[in-house]
């Protein structure tokens, strides 16, 4: 309940999104049942918060991402500096 959302790209950048649906629901998290957050959504956009946290880090940082890695990829796009503080 504590962990801070921020709202990504709304789109794919260079055909349309594809999902999986038919297997997860339309939520991707297949029906289940999870406590309402309680924190607002971030003003902050997920890609400004991506390269800023990427920035401050101490050393470079190794990413877990889901698919699609639009944000990412608009980050890289708008700081290409940031390559070189992704560990992998």
């Amino acid at each position: 309940r504590d962990v801070r959302v921020f709202a990504g790209c709304s789109n794919a950048l260079l055909r349309p999104a594809v999902n999986a649906s038919f297997c997860h629901g339309n939520d991707g998290l297949a029906g289940a049942s999870l406590p309402m957050p309680t924190m607002a959504l971030e003003k902050q956009h997920a890609v400004d918060f991506l390269i800023q946290s990427l920035e401050e880090a101490e050393e470079p940082l190794t990413l877990a991402m889901t698919a699609p890695l639009t944000n990412l990829a608009v980050a890289l796009c708008k700081a290409p500096h940031i390559v070189d503080l992704i560990k992998e």
